[in-house]
C-alpha cells in the first residue's frame, strides 16, 4: 500500500480510478469502455469480418493487443533477399506498440468510447477518444517536443514500468522504426471528437500485396507450410534469381524437391511463370 500511496494511487482509505484501470482485473467494471476493440475489415466499415476486445488491466493491454494483432490480424508478407528470410508487416511492430501505448496514456477515460483499431489488408486506422494538448497543435510530433500526458498518474506508472519515456519521444521512436522499412509515417488527424491515426505500408509491401492478390487467392499473411505460402516463397526466389535450379529452391526454401516441382507446375498452370529454354540452361520468367 505504501508504494501505491507514493504513486498517488491510494489515499490511505480508497483506491482511485487510475488504480482500478491500471491493475483492476476487470477495469471495464469500474470505467466503462476502458478497453481496446480490434476489427478486421475487407473494404469499408460495413465489411467487418471478425473482431476481438482486449479487456485486461490497461498496463497489459498494449502487449496483449500487439500479440493478437501480429498473429491473427496482420501476419507478415514473406520474401527472400538472397537466402535471408524477411518478414515485413504493414507497420513495424515496435512502431505500432508506441501508437497503442500513446493511446492508452492519453485516452479520456471519462468519455464512453473505446480505443478502436480498424485493420484492412493495406491500412490501419486507430481511433482514440483523446484530448489533444493545445500547445502541441500544429507542431511536428515526429520531432522532439515536450511531454503532456492527459493522465499523469497512469503515465507515471507506465514510465516506471519501462513501457514509455517521460521525454515525449514516443513519436520519434515511431519515426525511427518506420524509417528502417521505408514505411510512411502514420498520419495524425485531430478533431473535436478525438484523434485518428492512419497507418499505411511501404511501397514494397503494397507491391508484394498487389502481386499476391493477382496470384489466384494467394493472400496476405500466408506462411511456409501452406500451399499458398510456399508458392509465395518460390515466386520470390525466382524473382531474385531467374536462373535458380530446383535443388537450390529446395535448399533455400526448406522444402522437398517433390514440393518444388509441384509448386512450379502450379505456378505455370496459373500462367504466373514460364520456363524459357531447357531445364539445364534455361531460366524462369514471371508473367504477372
Amino acid at each position: 500500500m505504501t508504494i501505491l500511496q507514493k504513486l498517488g494511487l491510494y489515499d490511505g482509505q480508497h483506491f482511485n480510478k487510475a488504480t482500478m484501470l491500471l491493475f483492476g482485473k476487470e477495469p471495464n467494471r469500474w470505467v466503462f469502455n476502458s478497453y481496446i476493440k480490434i476489427g478486421f475489415f475487407e473494404k469499408n466499415n460495413a465489411d467487418l469480418v471478425y473482431q476481438d476486445e482486449i479487456k485486461a488491466p490497461i498496463i497489459m493491454q498494449a502487449e496483449k493487443a500487439i500479440e493478437l494483432i501480429y498473429t491473427k490480424y496482420m501476419k507478415a508478407l514473406i520474401r527472400y533477399e538472397g537466402i535471408t528470410r524477411v518478414e515485413e508487416f504493414l507497420i513495424p511492430q515496435e512502431a505500432f506498440r508506441e501508437i497503442l501505448l500513446n493511446c492508452i496514456n492519453h485516452k479520456q477515460y471519462e468519455e464512453q468510447n473505446t480505443i478502436q483499431v480498424s485493420i484492412y489488408d493495406d491500412q490501419i486506422y486507430v481511433y482514440n477518444d483523446a484530448s489533444f494538448p493545445k500547445e502541441l497543435v500544429g507542431i511536428n510530433l515526429y520531432e522532439k517536443h515536450t511531454s503532456k500526458p492527459y493522465n499523469p498518474l497512469i503515465a507515471n506508472v507506465f514510465f516506471l514500468a519501462g513501457f514509455i519515456e517521460s521525454w515525449g519521444r514516443g513519436f520519434e521512436k515511431i519515426k525511427e522504426e518506420c524509417e528502417k522499412t521505408k514505411t510512411p509515417l502514420p498520419e495524425i488527424k485531430i478533431s473535436s471528437g478525438g484523434v485518428m491515426i492512419h497507418c499505411t505500408p511501404s511501397e514494397n509491401y503494397l507491391k508484394v500485396l498487389k502481386k499476391l492478390k493477382k496470384s489466384d487467392g494467394i493472400e496476405n499473411g500466408t506462411e511456409v507450410g501452406t500451399e499458398n505460402g510456399t508458392e509465395i516463397i518460390v515466386l520470390k526466389l525466382l524473382e531474385n534469381n531467374p536462373n535458380i535450379k530446383q535443388n537450390e529452391i529446395s535448399s533455400e526454401a526448406g522444402i522437398s524437391r517433390r514440393t518444388v516441382a509441384r509448386v512450379l507446375s502450379s505456378l505455370k498452370g496459373k500462367e504466373i511463370i514460364e520456363r524459357i529454354g531447357s531445364d539445364r540452361s534455361g531460366y524462369w520468367r514471371i508473367l504477372k
